[in-house]
């Protein structure tokens, strides 16, 4: 446990940092709480095959899991693999990566490659921010083979592919919200502080967790894409209800993009429609 400012657990040199391995071939845990601070150039949770890792941020604004590549003194690249490695086509271990508010992850690249990857056993969940850095539109990508699951308004600043068309495994992601009636998980993917990403690129599955009585009209923004989705869409989508739900509703999953070119946000939203106007609720 990383727990208490000023604690600091720094891997490897200040010119080249080292990598960090949470689980690998085995099982392992890092908690990084209360302004506790961990900095690192690569990090790897349950990356192997047989593993288990986790990882849980969360305390105060100062706690945080800095992964720099330092292009200066000859090691620009960097990366945070969860479930997986660069290499591995989203094959790992068992991991979760849990960023609660106000916790931070931040992974800065040189190389032009996506900087962040979820494996098909990898999860990143939670409501704090995941900041993805670097000067191309890859290095500023996280990339998901696996889950997504925000627990209230998680933020990704860079770009988010969820399709992962190039790889051997496209559409393997699912992205899980739960919605109440009062409110709903969000995922949102905005512009970094560098000024790229926002771009979303969806594909996989969504999974709607519905939870209460719900009425007809009312709505719920489930992902907010500050730069947009190229049109893209999830490729599958499932709808489960857990009580309540009020009768008769049927829930639709409907995409929003603004017309206007200088605010082009995307959103997927959920709307609570009649059973009479609407059609089934699962698709396969």
């Amino acid at each position: 446990m990383i727990d208490n400012y000023p604690a600091l657990l720094d891997i490897g040199s200040s010119l080249c940092r080292g990598d960090l391995y949470v689980g690998y071939q085995g099982s392992g845990n890092l908690s990084i709480t209360n302004d506790g601070r961990v900095r690192s150039r690569y990090g790897y949770v349950a990356a192997a095959p047989k593993s288990n890792g986790k990882v849980s941020i969360k305390g105060s604004g100062q706690s945080r899991w800095n992964i720099f590549g330092d292009a200066s003194n000859g090691c620009p690249d960097a990366g945070l693999f969860i479930g997986c490695t660069a290499n591995s086509n989203g094959d790992g271990g068992t991991a979760l990566v849990n960023i609660e508010f106000p916790g931070l992850i931040t992974v800065l690249s040189y190389v032009d490659a996506p900087s962040v990857t979820v494996g098909k056993s990898g999860t990143l969940t939670g409501n704090g921010h995941l900041e993805v850095l670097g000067y191309t539109a890859a290095s500023q990508t996280a990339k998901v083979f696996g889950t997504v699951a925000p627990t209230g308004p998680l933020v990704i600043e860079g770009n988010l592919d969820l399709k992962n068309a190039a790889s051997s495994y496209p559409d393997t992601a699912n992205t899980i919200f739960h919605v109440t009636p009062e409110g709903t998980d969000v995922l949102y993917v905005v512009v970094n502080e560098i000024g790229g990403g926002g771009l979303v690129t969806l594909g996989g599955r969504i999974t709607v967790v519905m939870t209460g009585a719900f009425t007809v009209g009312q709505y719920f923004t489930l992902l907010h894409a500050q730069n947009g989705r190229s049109g893209t869409k999830f490729a599958f989508q499932s709808i489960m209800f857990m009580s309540g739900a009020g009768s008769p509703i049927c829930p639709v999953i409907n995409y929003y993009d603004n017309p206007d070119p200088l605010n082009p946000f995307s959103e997927v939203v959920l709307t609570i429609t009649s059973c009479l106007s609407s059609g089934g609720v699962d698709d396969p």
